[in-house]
């Protein structure tokens, strides 16, 4: 590493410290075996090469510790998870105290020797383990949180997990910050840039010379901190070391100097006598010449006062930067009373934060009254709860709606207040269950009225609470839906997108669209992240997925459609509907000639078929000055209430339908224009107008325009299947007018024929525009009806949901779910074979109930 430096300073008298071996003997070059230090085994983060005794020359304890841990990005690039050493955990270590030495065995221990003397303590020791990590020092000689110096250094942990270090060190280091090494080079003594183990070696000359610096410049100007309990005779001891009165005196008084651990977990007691040194003399110690080092600054909880919380930032005066005792009568580290240092025992989790800024302080309007509360504390609160990094991306509220419900309202109180009693960090006044359960009411009573963001904001409040809860995370998911179908739908060209500076903007509803959708699938991604068994998470996940169409969705939903698969939500990842009976034989296609329905509308063919034609006709022969003519005309699928959902599913063109038994009921308005087509389905078809009555589908004529695709999706349930009979089709499949279902071959539609499918199998359908000289092709028209699935035991039951999927009996996957039916049932992870066992069981019963029907 070069010439050695001259001395910092020698001992008074004329003497110097002496290197020496791990059993305290005189070294010999080429001859003393033991782990020696070299530059291999210190690691900057100012430079990718092994920093030179010049760069070891003015190192101490970090500064500004411990902010500097969050603060300084050069800290984080040395010990941070993907760092240059990657830590593991870290944590101060004080000069130990009488308790910790007397489960140390009382060896003679060297300095610079740490390698050799924790190896040496574990040995002789019960209980003892070594450690092997870094000692972490900061160099005084550059801005503060600039640069920083790691040594290899080992240390031992008690039996308790406490760490201690037995090492000797100068005076000026009463501190010495460690960290655990992750790395399984470190854990078997690996050097920095070697490629072998760290091992013992022969003494070489260059590292003897490297030693012998290195305790000049660490010991020149002083002794070390004792080896030694803090007692009289081991001041005496370490006195009777050293070359001067002057420097024994120094010595015998930082020789009792007993700090806290840092990890202020087990405090241990101290002598009674020992008088510690402030913080602000631990600074001037370690202050190179010609530099000041400003004493630790004070961390401060924060108090009430005048009504609200205040949140204090730390401050420099010197009042705060003095010692304030811990229990067990030692300094706690960084002058506060009992700063935990648990939060630095993971360094995977702390290392992804980003670097934090100061704050400024910050007044919380808890418990004032309304008219005391200002616009810009009320919006600084919401600034503060949205700010806070463990959300997802959430769209800001409209904080002008916020705040006049606030000032008018009856029940916003209790949301400011609640978070409020967050950011104070105030603990929860009700039991977990009882809380997340009042917040549900009072969110499900803020969607109803329309009120999202309110809604939305006790979400946020109950996540941040609970963050391990899913149900929150889904409920924010719907709000953002619901909010992104309302726009949607709503008609207008642009919206307002609220910002939490108060200003917003006009902006096309596309584009506010993408941007709650996008949202919305963040938090159900979040939501499964929690519990990854979570049905109803799964299906709006995917229905957002499907609806919106981002980047990249359909590769997305079929990965999510495996996973649910592989947690026992679904056994096929093409059939996904939100009401799921296992027991059901699952195929995506049917044959049409098994059920007499089919058999029946076939045969009635030419009679559907001209009152469809008459109806049309009447339509477009109406004359609009003819009040007296009121026949309704086609309307937009998702357009009545009920099929919002099914609105969502036009890519491109129109769908169109003509509802006859829709919404449990019969549509009388349209019904009347096809008397002997409800004659045929109520003889003939009970399954499918029974199930409609039950609100499990719909018979409606089903009109396209060309060019209309309907998007990928699944249907509500599979206790029913689907009958589509060509009533008009213009086009065949070669020419771009069909059906896919699952993974199977499309299939294209026949004037008078039926094809039968299963629609909680994923399924789309395409209408080509075709070549604009083309003529126009018409309208694609087939009668749609749902029917129950042959093998469903609970036919014409009003109550079988309830009966069938306990899961999703009450659970409405447009809304806000109840917390308590969020997990999957054992029927849905039963053995496979017991359920396909039961399906044929069942197809056998119900083959022969529609023969005779």
């Amino acid at each position: 590493g070069g010439q050695a430096p001259s001395p910092r300073g020698q001992a008074q008298g004329g003497g110097m410290a002496r290197l020496l071996a791990e059993d305290g003997s005189e070294p010999k070059v080429g001859e003393s075996n033991g782990f020696w230090l070299s530059e291999v085994d210190f690691v900057s983060s100012a430079s990718k090469v092994a920093p030179t005794l010049c760069d070891l020359e003015k190192l101490g304890f970090p500064r500004d510790w411990p902010a500097v841990y969050t603060q300084s990005a050069a800290l984080k690039a040395l010990i941070g998870r993907r760092g240059r050493l990657p830590g593991k955990k870290v944590a101060v270590a004080g000069v130990p105290t009488p308790e910790e030495w007397a489960q140390v065995p009382q060896l003679s221990y060297c300095p610079l020797q740490s390698l050799a003397n924790a190896e040496r303590a574990a040995v002789a020791g019960q209980g003892l383990q070594v450690v092997r990590g870094w000692a972490l020092f900061e160099r005084l000689d550059r801005d503060p949180g600039e640069a920083f110096v790691a040594e290899r250094y080992w240390w031992v942990a008690l039996s308790n997990g406490r760490w201690v270090d037995v090492s000797p060190r100068p005076l000026a280091w009463p501190q010495l910050l460690l960290a655990e090494s992750a790395g399984a080079g470190a854990d078997s003594g690996e050097a920095a840039g070697s490629a072998g183990p760290r091992r013992r070696s022969r003494l070489t000359a260059a590292e003897a010379e490297f030693n012998k610096a290195l305790l000049r410049l660490r010991f020149g100007d002083g002794g070390a901190v004792p080896s030694s309990p803090p007692a009289a005779s081991a001041a005496a001891a370490l006195a009777s070391a050293t070359t001067s009165a002057a420097q024994r005196a120094k010595a015998t008084t930082l020789a009792a100097t007993a700090p806290a651990d840092a990890k202020a977990t087990t405090p241990a007691a101290t002598a009674p006598t020992v008088q510690a040194p402030t913080s602000a003399q631990v600074a001037a110690a370690v202050a190179p010449a010609g530099r000041s080092v400003p004493a630790p600054q004070r961390l401060d909880a924060g108090g009430i006062a005048g009504g609200g919380a205040m949140l204090a930032p730390p401050t420099t005066d010197a009042k705060a930067a003095s010692p304030v005792k811990s229990a067990g009568g030692g300094v706690a580290a960084g002058g506060r009373k009992g700063l935990d240092y648990s939060k630095f025992d993971n360094i995977e989790d702390s290392d992804d934060e980003r670097l934090v800024p100061r704050q400024e302080a910050v007044t919380l309007p808890m418990g004032m009254p309304r008219e005391a509360v200002s616009r810009e504390e009320y919006d600084k609160v919401w600034k503060m709860l949205l700010g806070t990094k463990e959300l997802p991306f959430t769209p800001a509220p409209d904080l002008d709606q916020l705040w006049g419900y606030y000032k008018y309202g009856a029940m916003e109180q209790a949301l400011l207040d609640q978070a409020c009693e967050y950011l104070g960090k105030f603990p929860c006044r009700l039991e977990p269950a009882d809380y997340k359960s009042k917040t549900y009411t009072l969110t499900k009573k803020l969607e109803v009225e329309g009120r999202e963001d309110e809604a939305r904001m006790w979400s946020v409040i109950c996540m941040l609470r609970f963050p391990k809860d899913p149900d929150a995370y889904y409920n924010q998911g719907v709000l953002l839906n619901k909010m992104c179908d309302a726009a949607k739908f709503g008609g207008a060209p642009t919206m307002r997108l609220p910002s939490l500076d108060g200003s917003g903007k006009l902006v096309p509803v596309e584009q506010y669209c993408s941007l709650f959708s996008r949202s919305a699938t963040s938090y159900y991604r979040r939501c499964l992240k929690v519990d990854p068994k979570q049905r109803p998470g799964y299906i709006n996940l995917i229905g957002c997925l499907e609806r919106n169409e981002p980047s990249g969705w359909y590769e997305d939903v079929q990965q999510i459609a495996a996973s649910a698969v592989k947690n026992g939500i679904w056994y096929d990842r093409w059939q996904r509907p939100p009401h799921f009976v296992p027991t059901l034989e699952a195929k995506p296609w049917h044959d049409p000639d098994n059920f007499l329905m089919c058999r029946m509308l076939e045969a009635n063919y030419d009679i559907i078929r001209g009152e469809y034609d008459a109806y049309i006709h009447r339509l477009e022969n109406r004359k609009d000055w003819d009040d007296s003519d009121t026949t309704p005309g086609l309307g937009d699928v998702g357009g009545r209430a009920g099929a919002l959902h099914d609105g969502g599913l036009t890519k491109s063109g129109r769908w169109r339908e003509v509802p006859l038994f829709t919404n449990c009921t019969l549509q009388r308005e349209h019904a009347e224009y096809f008397p002997e087509t409800i004659r045929i389905l109520q003889t003939h078809c009970r399954d499918s107008t029974g199930i409609s009555l039950c609100g499990g589908g719909d018979v409606i004529f089903s009109v396209l325009t060309p060019g209309t695709r309907l998007r990928p999706h699944c249907g509500p349930s599979n206790s029913r299947l689907t009958c589509h009979m060509g009533i008009r089709v213009p086009r065949t499949k070669e020419q771009g007018c069909y059906l896919r279902v699952a993974g199977e071959e499309r299939r294209g539609w026949e004037e008078g024929k039926c094809v039968v499918f299963d629609d909680s199998f994923e399924h789309e359908v395409f209408f080509d525009a075709g070549k604009s000289e083309d003529p126009y092709p018409g309208e694609r028209v087939v009668l749609l009806a749902n029917f129950w699935h042959p093998d469903f035991e609970f036919k014409n039951d009003p109550e079988w949901r309830q009966k069938s999927d306990e899961v999703m009996a009450s659970v409405d996957v447009e809304s806000l779910p109840q917390t308590a039916v969020m997990k999957v049932p054992e029927l849905q992870v039963q053995d496979p074979e017991r359920r396909r066992r039961r399906a044929r069981e069942r197809a056998q019963k119900g083959r022969g109930e529609g023969k005779s029907q």
